[in-house]
């Protein structure tokens, strides 16, 4: 999974409720929201669309080169 609860994002019910709730919660917390912030930029190169797209070229080129 991409979101890890409290680390970098919020995993919530899928209700308007909960949703109201949770971004209530953020804008109330900048402490919560910069950590957050903070910790999904340090994820970034593990999970990033460039890293994924240097793995597919991969598989790629040695398919190719088989």
């Amino acid at each position: 999974n991409l979101i890890i609860p409290e680390f970098n994002g919020i995993i919530t019910t899928p209700t308007v409720e909960a949703f109201v709730n949770e971004t209530k919660r953020l804008l109330d917390n900048p402490s919560i929201r910069n950590r957050m912030s903070k910790n999904c930029a340090s994820l970034r190169d593990c999970f990033g669309t460039d890293r994924w797209k240097k793995q597919v070229n991969q598989v790629i080129d040695s398919l190719v080169n088989e």
